[in-house]
């Protein structure tokens, strides 16, 4: 299952709920951040998004969870998109976004895990750069030269 893992962050409901609705555009992908639901319990949440690729527009639910590294982000189980190479991009693009938004306050904050590192080079290339400038020795794995 498409998934990364950020650590070095802030607990995942209060990195959810900085998260505000957005468009994100990069090539042929469209994300569309809609709303976060914070879970009861407090330890998770839920990101509605709408994701226009070509041919096919999905509505989207990601999971902000917590893990032993951190936070992990993914597709909802219960409801299931199609896990097209938009989805994978999606979910590179909030982690990307979470990275942006909380590397002031948290610079060790960096991508512990994944296994999106095709769309997160993607990312980098259309961006011109690193991911975040806070801590770029933390994600070399993701040099576009590689």
């Amino acid at each position: 299952m498409p998934h990364a893992i950020l650590a070095g962050g802030p607990p995942v409901t209060e990195a959810l709920a900085r998260l505000e609705a957005k468009t994100f555009r990069d090539g042929e992908f469209i994300l569309a951040l809609k709303r976060t639901y914070a879970a009861l319990d407090r330890r998770g949440g839920v990101i509605r998004a709408v994701l226009v690729e070509p041919l096919l527009t999905q509505t989207c639910y990601f999971v902000a969870g917590e893990h032993e590294a951190g936070l992990i982000l993914k597709v909802d189980g219960a409801v299931s998109p199609l896990r097209t190479e938009g989805v994978k991009w999606a979910i590179a693009r909030i982690a990307v976004e979470l990275l942006e938004q909380w590397a002031p306050d948290f610079p060790a904050i960096h991508v512990a895990r994944t296994n999106l590192a095709e769309p997160f080079k993607a990312i980098w290339r259309a961006r011109g750069g690193p991911l975040i400038t806070a801590v770029p020795h933390r994600l070399e794995t993701f040099s576009p030269d590689r």
